[in-house]
């Protein structure tokens, strides 16, 4: 399995009881997951704790077969991509933004990630491509266009295991299918991945669906 979660427990330092509990499934790799919850549910908490940024209290966690804490931290993080929920690109050029992660992506490797997000059509228009200044927070760019630049630099560094937070929130209905699109076809590359949404139409994309409530599985299907 790409994730393992056996009776997994896990409570803020000085919160008065656990965000999550007995949390327990098994995720394939090159399926994606889509946890499904309101705010306060847990399911971003769950999320967090595949990178290892926060210590699991109870139970077990494994990332492809090795325990969390057998891996090595920085090796396990570039093994994982992250789609934050708001696309954050900083001010510099998409070169830049794009090695921000791996600072010795070529340009070759920027421009496959780039394709495989859906956003080299766009950025090889560009009057200077790569070469093109972003402004702080990408404004300068639609909201397409950034979580389309946010997704191509999560998976530059070829990730086994992709984590989206969110990733269509803000994005109008054909931009959010454009980004279930490139899940699809990272799915049949063999990545695995895990996407946090609340939108019920956006998880039932997912191959599988797993619904939290009051840090609980509530519910866990095929979708």
């Amino acid at each position: 399995p790409a994730v393992e979660c056996g009776d997994l427990t896990f409570t803020y330092p000085d919160a008065g009881g656990p965000a999550l509990k007995n949390i327990s499934f098994s995720l394939k790799k090159g399926e994606t997951l889509g946890i499904i919850g309101g705010t306060g549910s847990g399911k971003s908490t769950l999320a967090s704790l595949i990178p290892h940024f926060y210590n699991v209290t109870g139970g077990k966690l494994k990332i492809f077969g090795s325990d969390i804490y057998d891996y090595n931290l920085e090796f396990l993080r570039k093994s994982i991509g992250i789609v934050p929920q708001k696309a954050a690109l900083f001010s510099g050029t998409i070169a830049e933004n794009m090695r921000w992660s791996n600072p010795d992506a070529t340009e070759d490797e920027i421009i496959k990630a780039l394709k495989i997000a859906q956003a080299w059509e766009f950025v090889r228009k560009l009057p200077e491509g790569l070469k093109t200044h972003i402004s702080q927070g990408g404004k300068n760019f639609s909201g397409g266009q950034k979580q389309r630049v946010a997704i191509a630099r999560a998976i530059v560094n070829n990730p086994r295991l992709l984590l989206a937070d969110e990733p269509t929130g803000a994005l109008d209905t054909k931009s959010g299918e454009q980004v279930m699109e490139i899940f699809r076809e990272l799915n049949s590359e063999g990545v695995t991945i895990v996407m946090i949404t609340h939108e019920r139409e956006i998880a039932e994309h997912a191959r599988r669906i797993m619904t939290i409530r009051d840090g609980e599985i509530y519910n866990d299907s095929n979708g």
